[in-house]
Parts: C-alpha cells; structure tokens; sequence
C-alpha cells in the first residue's frame, strides 16, 4: 500500500483505527514480519493513535528543503 489517508471531515469517528487494523491483518494473513508506516511530524494525532495501536518509532528521517530553479520534478539528493 501506497498511502492512506482518513479526510478531516471523518476525523474522530475510528475510520483511521478501522483502516489500521485491516491493514495490519492482512499483514499478519501475509506472514509480514513487521508493518511501517511515515507519519509527518506535525500530525500528532495520527503518531499517538499509531503508538495506542503498539507501534513505536524506530527512526527519524531529517530533510531540509532546498530552493528548486524551473520543474518541481527536480532529483532528491540522499545520503
């Protein structure tokens, strides 16, 4: 799976928690080993309600957003 979002409209209601917990048993019907999911840092709501669900954070991933000249297409540099 790509991304999933719940819109704001829907907020509040367990729609994210419903999406959660189907996305983690196909993963365990799957035989996954672990589920990851990218959280943005100002989403608080959506990191505590991952972390009632049993996940922890195992990393950061640091960005600095440089001035891009011309197409947004531009090529990420990593490190």
């Amino acid at each position: 799976m790509q991304e999933l979002a719940v819109l704001p409209e829907f907020g509040g209601r367990g729609v994210a928690t419903a999406l959660m917990s189907g996305a983690r048993e196909q993963a365990v019907q799957e035989h996954a080993v672990s589920l990851e999911l990218c959280v943005w840092n100002f989403n608080e709501q959506a990191l505590r309600l991952y972390q009632n669900m049993g996940m922890e954070v195992q990393f950061l991933r640091l960005e600095e957003r440089l001035q891009v000249y011309g197409s947004e297409s531009q090529p990420v540099f990593k490190m």
